[in-house]
């Protein structure tokens, strides 16, 4: 009987994507994090009708499978998505009596949203939060978990959100909006018929093709934290900078002239910085893609999760210039688009580096106009979003200008590390502006501070000392004035000015027992320690 009743309540049963698999699997590890929980803010140009906007939550779940689907992965050998034949959506009026718009209470409550996270098995994995404020003011805030939708998709769902109140508005009944919907779902694509494309794949073609863009690559790409940050209970912050409205248009000619595009632009530009960070002239890193290139069917029609993450190796010879660089991107982007569609985790598993092939994220929006959507009066006004990476990079252009956003964990790194991260891409973009067939080993991302301080700061080494002793002597005239002064400290533990100069006299006896004589070099291999 109780499968009986089961059964009635499912419409299908399919398969995780690869990428899905993926957000599960760092799901598991922490049930606790707010990894890929997006949040996206509304405002409208009416009253709103709290009644009308629960009706047009219902045609909206009813319209698409992917607000009635929930991850299953307890007690079953292969997680499984299932698409319930009827699902209601979490939506809640709070009334911040006593705070303003952008209030103490007003932002906490948006927190609280992220926060509480999802059960990915049991939670409806979109909720609506319709807050009120003190001073009039009205949002609609739009939490969901990222693995039943992607950026295209949340266009799609906000339009279509916004029609259905329109009309509603306007008087049509709910039960013509119902029939409007059924019609719609007999006659358009689902996600379920992405997945079943996606099962029909060639494999092998897909790995041939991966292992011969990574052969040979033996590097890793990461930016390393010059200072450890304070710990802080924030996940995810965001930096943003923009490129000049001149150098900007200067690089539009640049790549128009060489039959390329902004994104591709973007990707060199993030490569060209990987390389200096990394001191190496090849690195991979990861591109998220929008991944609907399918050409049997209108996916972009599909709400469901379709952006993926596919490598990029940006490699450069001694004498490869800018305008040779862009054009080989092009190209390789262009090849890879036809498997943008392929498994990470696959592609990761034949390299030497394995899971740490990809640790850095790139992508390029087309909608990053401060990632807001207009529809019938309602306008959303910010986005929030996460991934499990300490570092993605999104390259954009609003307002004729180029842009980069940085958004990082601020437990992995400084928020100073990340400004200085961001003036450098903005130096790379002037450099490239101002001479497009530069070199690129001759392009300088120093920014002007930087180079102050290096050629100011630090050649500024002009002291006063005894120039009749030794360090060690000096050393040991501090050791006999403040012997119980901290003299070396190694993350918990500390040594006095005493403690040290004991431990130096005991490796100095040590070498003399190993035959050392005066004025002979020695040298210490080490990690780092107190040692």
């Amino acid at each position: 009987m109780k499968e009986h009743v089961v059964s009635k309540q499912i419409e299908n049963v399919y398969a995780l994507t690869p990428l899905q698999e993926g957000m599960l699997y760092h799901y598991l590890l922490n049930k606790e994090t707010t990894e890929y929980v997006t949040q996206m803010i509304v405002s409208y140009d009416f009253p709103l009708d709290d009644m009308l906007a629960k009706n047009a939550l219902e045609l909206l779940t009813e319209r698409y499978d992917a607000l009635r689907t929930l991850i299953f992965h307890e007690k079953v050998s292969t997680p499984q998505q299932v698409v319930l034949r009827k699902r209601e959506i979490d939506y809640r009026v709070v009334n911040l009596k006593n705070c303003v718009l952008g209030g103490e209470e007003y932002l906490e409550c948006i927190s609280y949203d992220v926060q509480r996270g999802f059960d990915l098995q049991k939670d409806p994995l979109l909720r609506i939060t319709h807050i009120i404020t003190s001073d009039k003011q009205e949002r609609l805030v739009w939490t969901m978990h990222h693995i039943i939708v992607d950026g295209w998709s949340l266009n799609i769902l906000f339009t279509k959100y916004a029609d259905y109140y329109s009309a509603l508005s306007n008087g049509i009944s709910i039960d013509e909006l119902h029939e409007q919907v059924q019609k719609e779902r007999v006659s358009k694509k689902e996600y379920r018929d992405y997945i079943r494309w996606l099962g029909k794949q060639d494999k092998d073609k897909v790995n041939r093709y991966w292992n011969g863009l990574l052969q040979d690559y033996e590097n890793d790409c990461y930016i390393l934290s010059a200072n450890k940050p304070l710990p802080t209970n924030e996940q995810m912050r965001r930096k943003r900078i923009y490129i000049n409205s001149k150098a900007t248009e200067a690089l539009r000619l640049f790549v128009e002239k060489n039959g390329t595009t902004f994104s591709t632009l973007g990707e060199v530009v993030c490569g060209i910085a990987f390389q200096k960070y990394n001191r190496n002239q090849d690195v991979v890193f990861g591109r998220v893609v929008s991944a609907r290139n399918v050409e049997s069917f209108a996916v972009d029609e599909i709400v469901g999760l379709f952006c993926n993450t596919i490598p990029v190796r940006v490699k450069t010879d001694k004498d490869a210039t800018i305008s040779e660089l862009l054009k080989i991107q092009q190209k390789q982007d262009n090849a890879s688009s036809e498997y943008e569609y392929s498994t990470l985790a696959e592609i990761q598993k034949e390299t030497i580096q394995g899971s740490n092939l990809i640790r850095i994220l790139y992508v390029f929006e087309n909608y990053m106009e401060g990632d807001k959507f207009e529809k019938k009066g309602f306008h959303s006004e910010d986005a929030r979003e996460q991934t499990n990476y300490a570092l993605s990079v999104t390259g954009f252009e609003s307002s004729g200008k180029l842009g980069f956003d940085a958004m990082y964990n601020p437990n992995e790194y400084c928020d100073e590390e990340i400004d200085l991260f961001l003036e450098r891409l903005r130096k790379i973009c002037e450099e490239i502006a101002i001479y497009p067939e530069a070199l690129v080993q001759d392009i300088d991302y120093l920014t002007d501070q930087e180079k102050v301080k290096i050629l100011s700061d630090f050649n500024d080494t002009a002291v006063e000392y005894p120039r009749e002793k030794t360090v060690v002597d000096l050393f040991e005239e501090q050791v006999e004035k403040t012997p119980d002064n901290i003299a070396v400290v190694f993350e918990e533990t500390s040594l006095t000015y005493r403690e040290l100069n004991e431990r130096a006299n005991i490796l100095a006896h040590k070498l003399r027992d190993l035959g050392v004589r005066p004025d002979e070099a020695v040298v210490v291999l080490a990690d780092r320690s107190m040692e």
